[in-house]
């Protein structure tokens, strides 16, 4: 069974319109059926006709004519209407920034994806900064719609405008970088050094100079591995789209599941259906299966995703660890605390588990008094700087009312990490118990500035600030 890559534990010129030459009727008729689809709530169709008296209309519609001061009648019933009307008086009198927008907003409510720059000649002096804002938003909404063409067309025209806008070079690098490496790189390039964004570059860049001559399928999802890793999750999903347009592997449809259970309104769960009918003894499968269920919250299905990915590879500790998660999730910690025992027995040095394990026995307060402060101790001695394992060791003296203890070990883990949200908010509670209320205020107050107030435990420390009379803005 191909191994699962390493990059996995961390983890994505302007269209010219050729047309014959055309005549006013040509782009009134296709705008007519586009208005009466429009009446007819056909959007799509309407769409479709609007598209085709632009490409009638293209040289009709020249923006290097004199502009004007365009009054938009406001009385339109709807915006077919509105966009009829504006192109006729842009026919007469010209293309403005102003009208430019205004046309660009009509096509975005028609549910039309074609560019409005189609219609235009990049030209900084025409087209002036204040279109840069209109750009990159119509540009990014084409992203997150996945309509590739038309966000390339977008973001191409902004930095035409703006040569150095790291952001726009960084998105139009990640569109570009599945079906043309050379081009991608052109953009990554215009990135400064000490761009946040370099070192990402620098992960794309030593995946693609692995790139196979031809490219495989292999290395769409090594790049697609680099994608997630960047949480670039659209662009992952389009590099694993390439790797099964070359070969419907089951690898690629496990990792296509995984980016597509990370986008809105998607679900990896066809794709984990097609992954198990080509390799239906994967544990890596159903290890993935097993996390989508969790994260549609069918804890039952998750538990059965996770038992099956373990008994189908009974040395791995990373199914037993998730196995033992599951238990817990579903308040079964007598069996969740035998599959974290699984797990750090398969691998007894790995301070992950280790760190799971007292977690677990900390946050559920359970056992502590007879395995649970043993097992806290023991990876207290594998890893004594860890500050989640020193917060967890604090945690159970913590509940074991042993407020001394409990006030070292969570010093030390803050002294180590001061923006660990889970210690300030512990830290806090013993400082309640001690009764400090300075000090606990001023824990709770931290944990909320790390995490925020809406979810976490700065939504904890939100709550234990109220029953101390505190009231935030």
């Amino acid at each position: 069974m191909r191994q699962v890559l390493s990059r996995l534990a961390i983890v994505i010129g302007l269209l010219a319109i050729v047309a014959p030459k055309p005549t006013l009727f040509d782009m009134q008729r296709w705008l007519a059926k586009g208005d009466e689809a429009t009446h007819n709530n056909n959007l799509d169709q309407a769409a479709g006709y609007y598209d085709r008296a632009e490409s009638r209309g293209a040289a009709l519609l020249n923006p290097n004519k004199t502009s004007s001061t365009l009054m938009l009648n406001p009385s339109f019933h709807n915006t077919s209407d509105a966009l009829v009307h504006l192109l006729a008086e842009a026919e007469q009198h010209g293309w403005s920034n102003a009208t430019r927008q205004q046309y660009a907003e009509y096509r975005q409510i028609l549910g039309s994806s074609q560019p409005m720059l189609a219609l235009f000649t990049l030209d900084p002096d025409i087209l002036g900064e204040d279109i840069v804002p209109v750009l990159r938003d119509l540009g990014m909404t084409e992203v997150g719609k996945q309509n590739w063409e038309a966000a390339v067309e977008y973001l191409t025209a902004l930095v035409a405008l703006q040569p150095d806008d790291t952001e726009t070079n960084y998105i139009l690098g990640l569109i570009t970088i599945t079906e043309d490496t050379r081009r991608a790189f052109s953009y990554f390039d215009a990135i400064d050094r000490d761009s946040p964004y370099s070192t990402s570059v620098n992960v794309l860049r030593e995946v693609v100079l692995n790139f196979s001559n031809p490219v495989t399928e292999a290395d769409y999802q090594s790049l697609g591995l680099a994608l997630i890793e960047l949480e670039a999750w659209v662009f992952a999903e389009r590099a694993f789209n390439t790797a099964i347009a070359i070969e419907q592997d089951w690898l690629s449809y496990t990792y296509r599941g995984y980016v597509r259970d990370h986008i809105a309104e998607k679900s990896g769960f066809n794709d984990y259906g097609n992954a198990l009918a080509l390799a239906p003894t994967s544990p890596l499968v159903y290890y993935f299966l097993g996390l989508h269920w969790r994260q549609v919250d069918d804890l039952d299905a998750s538990r059965d995703a996770f038992l099956n990915a373990y008994f189908l590879e009974t040395t791995n500790a990373a199914y037993a660890v998730e196995t033992g998660r599951a238990y817990q999730l579903l308040g079964n910690n007598i069996a969740a605390e035998d599959w974290f025992n699984v797990a750090v027995a398969l691998e007894p040095d790995n301070v992950q588990w280790q760190q799971l394990r007292a977690a677990f026995y900390a946050n559920e307060g359970f056992a502590l008094e007879e395995d649970g402060v043993a097992a806290i101790q023991e990876a207290y001695t594998l890893a004594p700087e860890n500050p989640d394992i020193l917060t967890s060791l604090g945690y159970a003296y913590l509940q074991l009312e042993d407020t001394e203890m409990a006030q070292n070990y969570l010093e030390l883990a803050i002294a180590l990490e001061p923006n660990n949200a889970r210690a300030q908010y512990i830290y806090g509670l013993t400082m309640t118990e001690q009764q400090d209320g300075e000090a606990a205020i001023a824990a709770f107050l931290q944990a909320v500035e790390i995490e925020g107030t809406t979810a976490g435990y700065g939504l904890l420390a939100a709550r234990s600030l109220q029953q101390l009379g505190i009231t935030l803005p």
